[in-house]
C-alpha cells in the first residue's frame, strides 16, 4: 500500500469524475521501475524471453482505477514511454483501465488507484467503497503482486461494515486476511514521496 496526501479534482468544470495527479504520477514511476527491474533480470538471464521459441516471462502489468477519467489520464503520461521489460504477449500486455473494464482479466501485477481523497470527508459519497463487488474485482485481478495506491486516511475513515460485525470479529478477519497473505508473501506499506519505494524487493 503506498499512502497519498494529495487531494482529489474534477476531471473537468462540472464533471462528477474524479482524477488524482499524485496518484497517477506515483503510477508512472511504479511502472517505470517494475520495467527497470524487469529488463534488469532479463539481462542477468533470469527471466527468458525468445520470439523464435514463442517464450516470454517478462511479467504481465495492469493498472485499475476507481474512475474513467483517471484511467485516461495515466493513459496521457505514458503516451510516449515504451516499457520493454512487460509481457509482450497479446493477452497479457499492459493494460490501464476502469474496475468495470478489468472483469474477467488478470496480471502478474496490478496497480490500484483508489483516486478519492476530498478536502471534507463528511460530504463526501464513497459509495465505490461501499460496493464490495467491485472492490473485489479490483483486489483479486493480481496472480503475483498488488500495490494499492491511495489515501489511507480517507479509506480508513470512510471504512463501512455491517452493524451486526463487532470490533473483534472484525479484527480477527483482518488478521486472517494478513496471516493468509503472509504464507505467500509480505504486506509492506510506503508513504509517498518516499526513497524505500525504489528499494522494496524485486
Amino acid at each position: 500500500f503506498i499512502d497519498c496526501d494529495q487531494r482529489e479534482s474534477s476531471a473537468y468544470e462540472g464533471s462528477t469524475s474524479k482524477v488524482n495527479e499524485q496518484e497517477a504520477a506515483v503510477a508512472m514511476v511504479l511502472l517505470r521501475e517494475l520495467d527497470k527491474a524487469s529488463t534488469e533480470l532479463e539481462k542477468q538471464g533470469k527471466i527468458k524471453v525468445s520470439k523464435d521459441k514463442k517464450v516470454d516471462e517478462r511479467p504481465s502489468i495492469g493498472v485499475i482505477c476507481t474512475y474513467g477519467d483517471q484511467a485516461n489520464l495515466i493513459k496521457k503520461k505514458r503516451k510516449y514511454q515504451q516499457f520493454s521489460g512487460f509481457s509482450g504477449k497479446q493477452d497479457e500486455r499492459l493494460v490501464i483501465s476502469t474496475v468495470d473494464d478489468f472483469q474477467g482479466d488478470e496480471r502478474d501485477i496490478i496497480i490500484v488507484s483508489m483516486v478519492r481523497n476530498p478536502a471534507h470527508y463528511d460530504r463526501a459519497n464513497a459509495d465505490f467503497i461501499k460496493k464490495f463487488e467491485r472492490i473485489n474485482v479490483a483486489l483479486s485481478r493480481a496472480r503475483k503482486m498488488l500495490i494499492i495506491v491511495g489515501s489511507k486516511k480517507f479509506l480508513s475513515e470512510k471504512e463501512e461494515t455491517p452493524e451486526k460485525i463487532s470490533d473483534d470479529e472484525k479484527k480477527s478477519l483482518q488478521d486472517e486476511i494478513e496471516s493468509e497473505i503472509a504464507e505467500v508473501g509480505e504486506i509492506m506499506e510506503y508513504t509517498y514521496p518516499t526513497t524505500d519505494l525504489l528499494d522494496a524487493p524485486k
